[in-house]
């Protein structure tokens, strides 16, 4: 009578003395030909599953690496960004402390008393020579009142002024007119802008000798205008000896250009 468990072992046993078969063999170098040819079938392919391994292993690598790369790229390109916004913060300032200094040291060398005011708007169209400044009738501005550079030369008037801000017309406007007096030849006129290009000073007494580089200054003729703010220099003198007056152009010694601070005078 066969046992169940002598069924169980069959196969054990069977597997054990194959394997103890096959290592005995090995030992004595009968498989020596049958593993060699195994190992020289299977090198192929384990070459080419190395030499695959090797190229995704590479092409992860150089994926992580450009990935590295596009974020250092991206953090440089921002780094760079809040350079340049930080330079131009400090220019600006730089450029604030220059108004300041000249402010500074405008105050101290000009005989009349100012309110120094920042423009804050120029007016849209070519056809109003004007601007906009940041003090109004709280800060001491009036009607009428010149309005003049660092340099003290004069740039235009007050025509228009609100609690906190002002408008200024300027000397080169078509509608702008001041009364002006040569310094060497004495001779008044009155001057007015020409399209924001020039100025025209015309009812100059013919006796007069007025010569082209001679500076013009305010006559002090008008009400809040004070005597002697300088307005430009004659350029081109234009007379007829059949006429009671003559007229002149006056190239403005004004900066017009590039207008940031004024100085109302008082």
């Amino acid at each position: 009578m066969t046992r169940i468990g002598d069924d169980k072992l069959t196969p054990l046993i069977i597997s054990v003395s194959v394997v103890v078969a096959l290592f005995v063999l090995h030992v004595v170098g009968v498989l020596r030909p049958v593993e060699s040819f195994i190992v020289s079938t299977a090198s192929p392919v384990q070459n080419f599953l190395f030499v695959k391994a090797q190229n995704i292993s590479g092409s992860l690598s150089l994926i992580g690496s450009l990935k590295s790369v596009a974020e250092e790229n991206t953090t440089l390109e921002k780094k760079v960004g809040e350079l340049e916004s930080e330079m131009a913060h400090l220019k600006e300032v730089e450029r604030e402390n220059e108004l300041l200094r000249k402010q500074i040291g405008f105050a101290k060398n000009e005989p009349v008393e100012t309110i120094p005011a920042l423009v804050v708007g120029l007016d849209p169209t070519s056809l109003v020579q004007s601007l906009n400044v940041d003090k109004g009738v709280k800060d001491g501005v009036q009607i009428g009142r010149p309005v003049i550079d660092s340099s003290g030369a004069m740039l235009g008037k007050i025509v228009k002024a609100d609690d906190r801000s002002s408008s200024v017309l300027l000397l080169t406007d078509s509608n702008s007119s001041v009364v002006g007096i040569t310094q060497d030849s004495r001779a008044t006129g009155v001057l007015n802008g020409e399209h924001g290009l020039a100025l025209t000073m015309s009812t100059i007494p013919q006796d007069k000798d007025v010569k082209s580089g001679e500076r013009v200054v305010t006559a002090g003729m008008e009400k809040g205008m004070p005597k002697g703010l300088l307005i430009g220099e004659i350029a081109e003198i234009k007379a007829h000896d059949n006429e009671l007056f003559k007229e002149a152009k006056v190239s403005p010694l004004g900066d017009f250009k590039a207008i940031e601070m004024v100085f109302i005078v008082k």
